[in-house]
């Protein structure tokens, strides 16, 4: 293990440079993924982990939990972290899934205010998703708390991936009610 790697119980901690070199932040992979500590990872802008490499004489940025999922470059699906953290790259968090079934796992936009599926409609509040690139219309409600409401059930009915469909399945499984 290199001075700059440590482990944490079974996983390990590859550390993240910025582009002067410096360390800016950490990723964690299982203990059986020590052997990618050798290369130097970088954290890129949106919080994933990547490291430069030569692909046909071209530069390319391989991302480490494509690179875990044996994902190639060019391969259309997509890698994506069940728990939503980027720098979470142990294999059991990971899993291959098209780009909409990443998109169900998305949660809601941190500079957005409204919850996820709920736009305004005067002083109302509209539900409305997309289905195969369309949009449907779910209603309109007279309070944020009903719309959203409406909103979580759909995603946890008709998306399974999304982490309403992972609470729903949960809350089931320990016989509670949503």
């Amino acid at each position: 293990m290199s001075a700059d790697q440590a482990a944490i119980g079974p996983d390990v901690l590859i550390p993240l440079r910025d582009r002067f070199g410096n360390v800016a932040g950490h990723t964690v992979v299982d203990a059986a993924d020590k052997n990618l500590a050798k290369h130097r990872w970088y954290l890129l802008g949106g919080g994933y982990a990547v490291r430069v490499t030569r692909i046909d004489g071209r530069r390319r940025m391989t991302y480490l939990h494509r690179t875990l999922l044996g994902l190639q470059h060019g391969d259309l699906r997509v890698g994506d972290h069940r728990d939503g953290d980027r720098l979470n790259n142990r294999r059991s968090n990971l899993r291959t899934t098209t780009p909409s079934g990443n998109a169900q796992n998305r949660g809601a936009n941190a500079a957005r205010l409204l919850p996820r599926n709920v736009y305004t409609r005067g002083d109302r509040w509209r539900v409305q998703v997309k289905v195969g690139g369309k949009p449907k219309h779910l209603g309109v409600f007279l309070t944020i708390e009903a719309a959203d409401e409406v909103a979580r059930l759909w995603r946890a009915q008709h998306m399974p991936l999304s982490p309403d469909a992972a609470r729903a399945a949960l809350a089931s499984h320990h016989g509670v009610s949503l």
